[in-house]
């Protein structure tokens, strides 16, 4: 089973998201690694405490889907993040008013908030910039991740998606620090240096309704390209996260050459794990 597959799962709402999900899985066949009594970490885009109609993360229907199909193999689902904002209680709350919270216990999962859960220090192999990272320790306790992240645009990085949310992992502190510098190109290597210590084994992206124009968070919705009133109703699904966003730069016509483009540096640098081809 080719590692470099992805799947693209026409999703007309969000009502049809389990649907559409475990179509996705079963195209990708991936799920015969999730065994029962596994441990199952879903890494939504919690960003902030925004309503899930903003598209500003990622959509509870999806979080739930995930949680049911999760559960129905007999593993264990563990929804969990560290919002974007430094407040103490940030991360409760965004929880909270996204729906991704009561979406994960209505799914039969476990909650986690990553600002108080704890962070370990971990050595990336092979390093753009940093040489230590500290983790969430959910993170690092999972026997399995699943990426669950928004797609957006980004003042930085120009698209914000699979690579981009595992950023979440990591302590509010070591964010902060990284967006001060305001380099496109530090940044990058920073998203991948984390990446590469927390890689999922399956990213499902919530692009049914995406963000353009100021994102990640002051966007606006995707209902309008090129005058024609539509919506990108669709969920890429797939193993390499490099894959998965090289498919996303092409259907939302982002430029992966960018040098501002974490996927160009990632192809430059030989980072991804899974070697796309």
């Amino acid at each position: 089973m080719s590692h470099n597959r992805v799947a693209l799962v026409r999703c007309m709402d969000y009502s049809a998201s389990k649907k559409a999900v475990r179509e996705a899985i079963d195209l990708l066949g991936c799920f015969d690694e999730i065994k029962a009594g596994m441990r199952i970490l879903i890494k939504p885009n919690v960003l902030a405490a925004r309503k899930p109609e903003d598209a500003a993360t990622t959509h509870p229907s999806l979080v739930r889907a995930v949680c049911e199909i999760v559960r129905e193999a007999g593993a264990h689902p563990v929804v969990g993040d560290c919002a974007g904002i430094t407040s103490a209680g940030a991360t409760a709350e965004a929880l909270e008013e996204s729906g991704i919270r009561q979406a994960a216990l209505d799914g039969g999962g476990e909650v986690v908030n990553f600002q108080t859960a704890g962070f370990s220090k971990v050595k990336p192999e092979n390093p753009l910039r940093l040489d230590e990272i500290y983790v969430s320790d959910s993170v690092l306790d999972a026997d399995y991740i699943i990426n669950l992240p928004k797609l957006k645009t980004h003042e930085l990085t120009t698209m914000t998606c699979a690579v981009k949310n595992m950023f979440g992992a990591v302590p509010l502190r070591i964010r902060k620090e990284a967006h001060m510098m305001a380099d496109p190109l530090v940044f990058s290597e920073v998203i991948l240096d984390i990446y590469n210590v927390v890689t999922p084994q399956l990213s499902l992206v919530d692009a049914i309704v995406g963000m353009e124009g100021a994102g990640p968070s002051r966007g606006k919705l995707i209902t309008n390209y090129k005058n024609f009133k539509v919506k990108l109703l669709i969920i890429f699904a797939g193993f390499s996260i490099v894959t998965s966003i090289s498919k996303e730069t092409s259907t939302k016509k982002t430029d992966p050459n960018s040098k501002k483009s974490y996927i160009f540096i990632s192809w430059q640098k030989n980072t991804e794990k899974n070697h796309c081809n």
